[in-house]
């Protein structure tokens, strides 16, 4: 009796099983696309979150600019004040020293008219006030200094203001691309999760047409 050997496969059978492995290659690639699609949403999170850091420190910096660019033309001010206050002194100072003069001379003339009382007076007024006169263009000297230090202090101020300023806009030029590729790259990662559901759909109805070749079978 010869043995008996397995019946042919049906058609209906080949095309469940084509079904099948459509289904499984389906399920398989929309697994991939949502997992890839996952994983680039949260790279585009983590991006963004990143672009606002980068936004903070730049909107600071621009700010602490601003304010110390404010500072160093306060600081400036001052320095042309001490500065005015500087050429003030130092007119009084050369009045005082023409004055100074003008009294000893005075007071030669007077010890001259054998007036040596009041010639005494007027010489020791004269050399008083010549004092003056030098400590007054001594002060004026000084203020000059500090006026001019103060106007540095105040130029080198305003420009690492300026500097601030400009990194500050960078930082933030800088944030905004990020946050841009951020969202693009989240947009791919939901085009992604969307074609993936897709595939898993379609995995679904493929297994379900195979099952009904296989009972009408």
């Amino acid at each position: 009796m010869p043995a008996k050997r397995d019946d042919p496969p049906t058609a209906k059978a080949e095309a469940a099983e084509r079904l099948e492995t459509g289904s499984r290659a389906a399920a398989a690639e929309g697994a991939a696309d949502v997992a890839r699609g996952a994983d680039r949403k949260a790279a585009a999170a983590r991006m963004s979150q990143a672009g606002r850091r980068v936004a903070r420190t730049g909107e600071g910096d621009v700010a602490a600019g601003v304010d110390l660019m404010e500072a160093g033309e306060g600081v400036g001010a001052a320095g042309m004040a001490v500065g005015a206050l500087s050429l003030q002194d130092v007119v009084w100072g050369m009045e005082l020293a023409g004055m100074s003069g003008q009294v000893a001379a005075a007071g030669e003339l007077l010890d001259r008219a054998r007036m040596p009382a009041m010639s005494t007076f007027l010489r020791h007024t004269g050399r008083r006030m010549r004092r003056l006169a030098v400590a007054q263009l001594t002060q004026a000297r000084v203020e000059l200094a500090l006026a001019g230090a103060l106007g540095e202090a105040g130029r080198e101020v305003e420009q690492g203001g300026a500097r601030e300023v400009v990194e500050g806009l960078a930082e933030l030029e800088a944030a905004a691309a990020v946050e841009r590729t951020a969202a693009e790259l989240g947009m791919a990662g939901d085009l992604l999760t969307a074609e993936g559901l897709g595939e898993l759909a379609e995995s679904q109805d493929l297994a379900a047409a195979a099952e009904a070749e296989r009972t009408e079978g």
